[in-house]
C-alpha cells in the first residue's frame, strides 16, 4: 500500500515509524535486558507482561488506526471488514487479559492461537493481494 503513496507527508512518515518502533518494542520486552544461562524466561515474561501486552494493545489500536487511514484513502473497505472487526476486538480483549493475569495456561493458548490465527490471516490476505 505504501507503494502507492505518491504525496509523503511528515505525519504519515512518523506513523509509519511508530508503527515499525511499536513492533521493535514489542519484541525487545520479550527478551530479558541480560541473558544468563539457566534463566527462566517465561519468568521474565510474566514479570514484564503488562508493559507487553500494554503494547501489544498499542499495537492494535495503531493497526485499526492504519485500516482507517487506508480505507478512507484506497476504499477499501471490502469482504474483509467483518473478519478483520472480529480479528481487532479479539486482539484488544486477550492483550487486555494477558496483562493481568499470570497463568502459564491461558499464555500459552494465548501464544499457539494467535501464531495460527496471524498466519491464518496472513495468507487470506496474501491470496487477496
Amino acid at each position: 500500500m505504501l507503494a502507492r503513496v505518491e504525496n509523503w507527508t511528515v505525519s504519515l512518515l512518523l506513523f509509519v515509524l511508530l508503527y515499525g518502533a511499536t513492533i521493535y518494542l514489542l519484541i525487545a520486552l520479550l527478551y530479558p535486558d541480560k541473558y544468563e544461562p539457566g534463566i527462566d524466561l517465561f519468568e521474565n515474561f510474566i514479570m514484564r507482561r503488562r508493559s507487553f501486552f500494554v503494547t501489544f494493545v498499542a499495537l492494535g489500536l495503531i493497526d485499526i488506526a492504519d485500516t482507517l487511514i487506508k480505507t478512507k484513502i484506497y476504499n477499501m473497505v471490502g469482504p474483509a471488514y467483518i473478519p478483520y472487526s472480529i480479528l481487532m476486538i479479539c486482539w484488544i480483549g486477550l492483550g487486555a487479559v494477558g496483562a493481568v493475569t499470570g497463568n502459564r495456561i491461558f499464555h500459552r493458548f494465548f501464544a499457539y492461537s494467535w501464531l495460527a490465527v496471524t498466519s491464518a490471516w496472513s495468507v487470506t490476505t496474501l491470496v487477496v493481494l
